[in-house]
């Protein structure tokens, strides 16, 4: 993507969460009012799993249902513990883009309307929580 040389119509490209579908981890079997985590060692943010006593979890919320995914990775939707605001970005082009394998880790400011996962001289623009290939890159914003 290129820098903007004209105005960025916003309308669309802002997006509140409190409640998600997520996908639930193969070989786990989710409870509805149990806690749910990324695994950020095993599939970062692209799969929910129960709350153990694992170091490497992130909490983010409450399962709204009851999911066996014990055979196969299943849906399954969460109560965030908060509300996450975010706007969607363009994506970077080549090997600067953001992957759906980047969900969850900082991006950077490639210019006034891309991120790129690339953070060499670059300015954090926020947390990948979506990729898209149509609507671009999810993004929280980080207050420092």
């Amino acid at each position: 993507m290129t820098a903007l040389a004209t105005e960025r119509f916003r309308g669309g490209k802002n997006e509140t969460w409190k409640h998600k579908q997520f996908t639930l981890a193969a070989g786990t079997k989710a409870y509805k009012g149990g806690r749910a985590a990324f695994d950020l060692a095993s599939s970062g943010f692209t799969k929910v799993v129960p709350a153990t006593s694992n170091a490497n979890l992130m909490a983010i919320g409450i399962f709204d249902e009851t999911v066996d995914a014990t055979a196969a990775a299943k849906l399954v939707q969460v109560d965030l513990e908060r509300e996450i605001v975010l706007e969607w970005w363009a994506n970077a082009t080549s090997t600067d883009a953001v992957a759906a394998t980047d969900v969850g880790k900082l991006c950077y400011m490639f210019d006034d309307q891309t991120v790129t996962i690339t953070s060499t001289g670059r300015s954090v623009s926020g947390r990948v929580w979506a990729v898209d290939p149509v609507k671009g890159v999810a993004v929280e914003k980080v207050v420092p």
